[in-house]
């Protein structure tokens, strides 16, 4: 039998703000879709939401329980590149991996097949998983376990504090009907709200009170439907998980050669991956909303920053300049990990060191010393990408001509060469 991980990043809209502006930091924010009258909230930092701001509260109650937070419009397109690199994360460990949405929301939530694996392998991997996403993207993420989609997802919401730092919370095989008994209704996220409203009419409202009915008279009560959900309030729950497809993206890397490469080597090799970003853009016609930049480390360590450019572009200035910005903002973190201690190798005992020598022992390899992590490629990747538009310059009015006017002029010089523009009267 498979085993399905369920990965979800609690406060996911407000901890990509806050890696967007590092100046938020310790500032409660709230998130929130639609206007000041008939909006509501989409996530609030934990900040916010110990002052009593919950998803789908009203804009205005949640601005007379919190006053000072910060109130930011909800964006997709600027949470969707970390998505993206969770995603691609998750392909690492297996290559089903899909992301959870709802009509209300569901950012930062995925399912994984595992495959048939055993417990405590299966336990390894969500560990392994978990650190990763904090040590490349920091974030912080929580796994739980079972045999299928809603029993993994239940699995979490029953035991947040250990998904998030502890052992993983996993169902074990054959225990699903038990586990699911005593929940909610609510917890099958695809029932319609007029059939749960039904059953709660009827006191129906717990998972093995669903169960314990006959399916003919579940079937009389919600139609179609009634069999499945039956079936999934039963443990049953054979939905696959799809195959993760990474939206399309354009991307450059290059080596450093120097153990500690200081900011200048670093900012011209970050012009030189730029430049041939958008060569490649140029030649497809394609223009970017958002770049990336990615840090590769000795020791297959990734540090990753994003950033969501205000219009698409596939001009070099345009993407060095957002370059140089995730650069210093990824700064910190790489001073950090390049700094890290060393790891000694332990020192081998007297009897230790004869019994290898007279060929009695074999050499404990893992116990070798663990050297500084090296800074060794930076990559520069493009996405959200569009078809190019054409743009007619404006000779009057209030327009900003600046970025039309970037990628007029880099259309000359890509296809009559860098001698066809030169000052004027020179």
């Amino acid at each position: 039998m498979r085993t399905v991980l369920y990965l979800r990043l609690p406060h996911f809209l407000t901890r990509v703000e806050r890696l967007l502006h590092p100046e938020w930091a310790g500032e409660p924010l709230m998130v929130g879709i639609g206007s000041y009258h008939h909006g509501t909230i989409r996530d609030a930092s934990p900040e916010a939401a110990a002052a009593g701001v919950v998803p789908g509260l009203s804009w205005r109650r949640a601005r007379r329980r919190c006053p000072e937070a910060r109130l930011i419009p909800y964006d997709r397109e600027r949470y969707a590149a970390i998505e993206e690199r969770v995603g691609d994360i998750n392909a690492r460990y297996t290559p089903w991996g899909e992301r959870f949405s709802t009509r209300s929301g569901g950012e930062g939530e995925f399912f994984l097949d595992l495959g048939r694996v055993e417990p405590e392998e299966a336990v390894e991997l969500a560990i392994s998983l978990r650190g990763r996403l904090a040590r490349e993207l920091d974030l912080k993420a929580g796994c739980s376990l079972g045999s299928g989609k809603l029993v993994a997802r239940a699995a979490s919401r029953a035991h947040r504090q250990a998904a998030l730092e502890g052992r993983p919370p996993l169902v074990p095989r054959g225990r699903e009907r038990v586990f699911l008994a005593p929940l909610p209704v609510e917890h099958l996220w695809g029932m319609k709200s007029v059939h749960r409203e039904r059953l709660h009419l009827l006191g129906l409202r717990t998972l093995g009170q669903l169960a314990g009915l006959a399916p003919r008279a579940v079937m009389q009560m919600l139609g179609r439907e009634g069999r499945w959900h039956w079936q999934l309030a039963r443990g049953v729950d054979r939905r696959p998980v799809g195959v993760w497809q990474p939206s399309p993206a354009e991307s450059a890397a290059g080596f450093l050669d120097h153990d500690l490469p200081d900011q200048s080597a670093c900012q011209m090799l970050l012009q030189r991956l730029t430049g041939r970003l958008a060569e490649r853009l140029s030649h497809s016609g394609r223009e970017a909303r958002r770049v990336s930049l990615t840090a590769h480390l000795s020791g297959n360590q990734r540090l990753f920053v994003t950033r969501h450019l205000k219009q698409t572009t596939r001009a070099a200035a345009d993407l060095h300049r957002a370059g140089c910005a995730l650069l210093e903002q990824l700064e910190p973190r790489l001073n950090e990990a390049l700094t890290a201690p060393a790891t000694p190798a332990p020192e081998m005992a007297l009897d230790e060191a004869r019994a290898l020598l007279l060929g009695e022992a074999q050499p404990n390899y893992g116990a070798a010393a663990v050297p500084h992590p090296r800074l060794e490629v930076l990559e520069v990747s493009a996405g959200g990408l569009q078809a190019r538009q054409d743009v007619q310059l404006l000779l009057f009015g209030q327009g900003n001509r600046t970025p039309a006017l970037r990628r007029a002029l880099e259309e000359i010089t890509t296809r009559f060469g860098e001698k066809a523009l030169a000052n004027a009267g020179g």
